[in-house]
C-alpha cells in the first residue's frame, strides 16, 4: 500500500511557522523566533475574546503585539481542511483515497485515526476535518421530465480528478477514531513498537527511500 502514501508537513511546527509567515506577509509583524510563534498559536488557542484582536506576549523578544483574531482559524484551514491547497491534510486524504483499491475505499473512509501533538493542541480538529470532508462534495439535484434524483458532485471543476469519491464519501459513514485508545503524542511510537516485535519481512516496512 506504500503507493497510496501521502505526506504533507502539517505537523505543529510547520502550523506555527505558518502563523509566523501570516503575521510577516499579512499584519506586517515580523516574528522571527519559534518560541514567540507558539507564543501566538498558545494565545490565539486559550483567547475566548469576541474581539477581533487578542494581544500576545512574546517571551523572545520580550515584547507584546496585538494579532488579528482570526489568524490560527485561518492557518488550521488552510494547513487542515483547504482542499484547494494541494499541501493539505485533507487533499492528501483525498489523493491517498483515490489511490486505494475501489474495493477497499470504504474500509478506508471508516478507519481515519489523527495522531500527534496538533490532534491535542487544535481544538475539535477530528470534527473539523470530517465536515471539510463531507464538504468537498455538494449535492446537485438533477432534474427530468418525469422525475428528479440527487447527484454528488465536487464543488469546483478545479478538484475534478476527485469526483469519482463522492459516492464513498457520501454514502459511507465516515469514522474517526477518538478519543484515540492512546494519547496521540505517543500513538506513533506505540504503534512502531508493535510492529517492531512483530516477524515480518522488509517489504512491510516503509522506508526513507520510498
Amino acid at each position: 500500500m506504500i503507493d497510496t502514501l501521502n505526506i504533507v508537513p502539517c505537523g505543529f511546527e510547520a502550523l506555527t511557522r505558518m502563523v509566523m509567515g501570516y503575521c510577516r506577509e499579512r499584519m506586517q509583524i515580523e516574528v522571527e523566533h519559534i518560541n514567540d510563534g507558539l507564543a501566538i498559536v498558545e494565545s490565539c488557542i486559550q483567547s475566548h475574546s469576541s474581539s477581533d484582536e487578542i494581544v500576545c506576549h512574546l517571551p523572545h523578544a520580550k515584547q507584546h503585539i496585538k494579532i488579528k483574531s482570526q489568524v490560527l482559524d485561518d492557518c488550521i484551514y488552510d494547513m487542515y481542511l483547504n482542499p484547494a491547497n494541494p499541501n493539505s491534510l485533507v487533499h492528501a486524504f483525498f489523493n491517498s483515497l483515490l489511490a486505494c483499491p475501489i474495493d477497499l475505499r470504504k474500509d478506508m473512509v471508516r478507519n481515519v485515526v489523527l495522531v500527534g501533538g496538533t490532534t491535542r493542541g487544535v481544538p475539535s480538529l477530528e470534527q473539523k476535518f470530517m465536515k471539510s470532508i463531507r464538504g468537498f462534495f455538494q449535492e446537485q439535484v438533477v432534474r427530468s421530465d418525469k422525475d428528479e434524483e440527487q447527484s454528488n458532485d465536487v464543488q469546483s471543476i478545479k478538484h475534478i480528478e476527485f469526483k469519482s469519491l463522492a459516492t464513498v464519501v457520501m454514502d459511507t459513514p465516515l469514522s474517526i477514531t477518538y478519543p484515540l485508545p492512546f494519547s496521540p503524542t505517543v500513538i506513533a511510537w506505540v504503534g512502531g513498537s508493535i510492529m517492531g516485535s512483530l516477524n515480518l519481512s522488509k517489504e512491510k516496512w516503509i522506508h526513507r527511500a520510498d
